[in-house]
């Protein structure tokens, strides 16, 4: 039975195919986090090495959205604490562990890892900081490596398999690759932020999985080179950035723009992440001949899940708990749709008024679910309007947890820019003095609010309705992350209800 609080979706058989992935290692994020904090970092682990001298020390391995990004030494965060200190002030750098004069013990190094983790997730967490974490970063991955920049020759393929090849530094950060790609690609280059660099692999089934969506302060080159260790199918795969198909509007005069945009939605077709109707895809296909590109992307706009991801291999609490169910994400819903089923949930964005993101220290553990199966220890859940004055939790385990907790944010972010009255960034808009993180992914994103859909007594009478309502409705774990939907509010009113 479906529940009447939900929305439903007729999910055709064509989805069947998702069924058939395989899952590869452990899958992470694209990472746009929550609006004061990006990205979800942590120090689940180090160990003890050797320098050059043979002098032994620990070192802690930074991972960024579930990923290793990089290992440092407790001196090296010291001395970056310390750098925050001087230009900030003390009051305004979070706690730092402090030094010991002797050896520390195992249980004492578990501590300090706890204590490092803590603070890298704080200072993340910190508008005013978070810029100089992120160079850190960049700094500490070249480190860890040994890079010294020499020019390489860097694959770039889109969803179709076509590749090109690019000419650039083996130290060039996510936008520098972006922009060499659309020069080699003919494309504007206001539009070259439009389109983002995943990491895809393919699965026993020989279908894409998407990884990740490498972020600006990070190195392809050594993001390439890491996936692969773990997926020997891993590569740079170039797609929109974007979740609202209306922005297409403006990519269809741009030659290149049309191109990109015509292959992705072939190759998602192609792989069931698009699923037509019999008539859509009869029309599809003759488009496709014919090569009207324009007609064939207006009509799979109208498809059902055209611009989703999907997230297969997942265990959801609805309808009922641990059920195996493949979730989608796209056009400001969120769609569970059990494996045994036809129809799916429909949860739409703007009514999650917040969700928790919750991490095991090792990744890609498994637990017991109360069927015996084995479940992924990460887990989402979001706090979801069900009926006015009624919120209700629910949960997601999946290994692509993070991945699927960035999507969220992405689209949340989409729909505050545009309330704002916002635009997707472009190369122009870079500082190339600055921070590498200190701009943000949209121009004026932080813009106050001129306009609110229903009224602002709407929203203010909402926000008053809901206001007794917290996180604590549902207990959280030590290493969750919450992140407060700001759409809830700003783009909810009644009529949703």
């Amino acid at each position: 039975a479906e529940s009447p609080l939900l929305n439903t979706a007729d999910i055709q058989t064509g989805q069947a195919k998702l069924f058939a992935f395989a899952s590869i290692g452990s899958p992470v994020a694209d990472l746009i986090g929550a609006l004061c904090s990006p990205m979800h970092f942590s120090i689940p682990e180090y160990e003890q090495v050797s320098d050059s001298d043979g002098a032994s020390y620990t070192s802690y391995k930074i991972y960024v959205n579930g990923v290793f990004h990089c290992s440092t030494r407790f001196s090296e965060l010291r001395s970056f604490y310390d750098a925050l200190v001087e230009g900030h002030g003390a009051r305004a750098v979070p706690a730092f562990p402090p030094k010991r004069l002797f050896g520390l013990t195992a249980s004492q190094l578990g501590e300090r890892r706890a204590q490092l983790e803590l603070f890298v997730q704080q200072v993340s967490q910190d508008p005013a900081l978070g810029g100089r974490f992120q160079t850190f970063l960049q700094g500490a991955q070249k480190a860890s490596r040994g890079l010294r920049p020499e020019p390489v020759e860097l694959q770039i393929g889109l969803m179709t398999g076509k590749r090109c090849c690019l000419s650039v530094l083996n130290t060039d950060r996510t936008d520098d690759v972006l922009e060499a790609f659309a020069k080699t690609a003919g494309l504007s280059e206001r539009f070259a932020y439009y389109f983002g660099l995943f990491l895809v692999a393919t699965g026993a089934s020989g279908q894409p999985a998407v990884l990740r969506r490498l972020q600006d302060f990070e190195l392809p080159c050594v993001s390439l080179a890491a996936a692969q260790q773990e997926a020997e199918s891993a590569r740079l795969v170039v797609r929109k950035a974007f979740w609202d198909s209306l922005l297409e509007n403006e990519l269809y005069d741009e030659p290149a723009a049309l191109r990109l945009l015509y292959a992705q939605a072939c190759a998602d077709l192609d792989n069931g992440w698009i699923l037509p109707s019999r008539e859509q895809a009869d029309r599809l296909a003759d488009y496709r001949q014919s090569r009207s590109r324009r007609d064939f992307l207006r009509l799979a706009r109208t498809c059902r899940f055209y611009g989703f991801l999907p997230f297969p291999d997942c265990f959801a609490d609805w309808p009922t708990p641990d059920t195996p169910a493949v979730v989608w994400i796209g056009n400001k819903e969120l769609v569970v749709r059990p494996q045994s089923a036809r129809t799916g949930g429909v949860f739409r964005v703007v009514r999650m008024r917040r969700w928790r993101l919750s991490t095991p220290s090792a990744p890609g553990a498994t637990a017991p679910n109360s069927r015996g199966d084995s479940v992924p220890c990460h887990e989402l859940s979001f706090e979801y309007l069900v009926a006015p004055d009624s919120l209700k939790w629910f949960r997601i385990n999946t290994h692509q947890a993070v991945l699927l907790s960035l999507c969220l944010q992405s689209v949340v972010d989409e729909v505050v820019m545009k309330k704002a009255g916002g635009r997707i960034r472009t190369p122009a808009d870079r500082d190339r003095g600055r921070d590498p993180a200190d701009l943000n992914d949209f121009v004026d994103r932080q813009r106050p609010f001129t306009r609110r859909v229903g009224g602002a007594e709407d929203h203010q009478s909402l926000a008053q309705r809901l206001a007794h309502w917290s996180a604590a409705d549902s207990a959280a774990g030590a290493a969750a992350t919450v992140a407060d939907n700001d759409s809830f509010v700003h783009a909810i009113g009644d009529d949703d209800l």
